[in-house]
């Protein structure tokens, strides 16, 4: 197939309300404008537009080099167009820190007192959320069961693969009356790392590693409840997966409910939904 002709530029259509790293896939709109199907949105600060990268349903390729091009962001036509394209392949759309890994998608407050929802907050990888009536992020999380812009394994396999991470200390522009102070201690209400349903198990292990790996002494009598050295800068945990399965109705639910506690005893409780639909 032979490269953009004339201009040598290319433009990719961008759509969506979040702007994420998702799995690109590349349509030929015309000989001159290559689309992207991947769901971002153009903020005001530059994107980068990275060419050969592999398609990847989690974001950048490890290992992979990328080559960035000169972009231009045009917002009112919700495009980035790039020049000095010298071949037609594969291209993706990213936010910088995404190569840097240190990329994060606006996160949910999940609910409390405006004055301390930025205490502890949960990013999620889902750009169909939206904002709920206050003008934040929607703590309900929907998703269609292989829909890979939120679903990481872009499969049908009648569960939804969901890529969470929780944030501590954020400065959230949506919550201008919130000043972070510090973390002491946060308790996972849900999903507990100790359960019967393997399901529910397996989520709470996965954000309880994560929140270990940031530090935090594990303990509890359900293995829920973890301590901190108190920290006052901004922190997320890795990216985890939370799977939630499709039941005979055509839905599933699973729920990230905490509770940060600062070194004062200032508490943010927390609580997001996560919501699978069959296709």
């Amino acid at each position: 197939m032979s490269p953009p002709r004339s201009t040598n530029s290319l433009a990719a259509p961008i759509a969506g309300s979040l702007p994420f790293a998702a799995r690109p896939a590349m349509r030929l709109y015309s000989p001159n404008s290559i689309g992207l199907g991947i769901t971002m949105r153009a903020p005001a600060r530059s994107l980068a537009i990275a060419a050969n990268a592999l398609p990847t349903s989690s974001g950048p390729c490890a290992g992979t080099s990328y080559t960035p091009l000169v972009s231009t962001v045009n917002t009112a036509a919700n495009t980035v167009t790039a020049t000095g394209v010298s071949s037609f392949s594969t291209f993706a759309v990213l936010h910088p820190d995404a190569l840097a890994g240190g990329y994060l998608p606006p996160a949910v407050p999940g609910g409390g007192s405006r004055t301390t929802d930025c205490i502890s907050e949960v990013a999620v990888i889902n750009p169909n959320a939206g904002l709920d009536n206050r003008g934040l992020v929607n703590k309900k999380q929907p998703c269609v069961d292989g829909d890979s812009r939120c679903d990481a394994d872009g499969a049908v396999d009648g569960k939804c693969t969901y890529r969470v991470a929780i944030c501590f200390n954020q400065t959230d522009a949506s919550l201008p009356e919130c000043a972070p102070t510090d973390v002491a201690a946060y308790k996972l209400n849900a999903p507990k790392p100790i359960s019967n349903d393997p399901e529910i198990a397996a989520n709470g292990q996965a954000l309880a590693a994560a929140l270990v790996a940031l530090g935090a002494t594990q303990g509890g009598t359900k293995q829920n409840e973890f301590t901190f050295a108190p920290f006052a800068t901004a922190q997320c945990t890795e990216l985890v997966e939370q799977e939630v399965t499709v039941k005979p109705t055509g839905k599933g639910r699973r729920v990230i409910r905490g509770r940060t506690t600062t070194g004062a005893g200032t508490k943010d409780r927390d609580t997001v939904k996560l919501e699978c639909f069959a296709p």
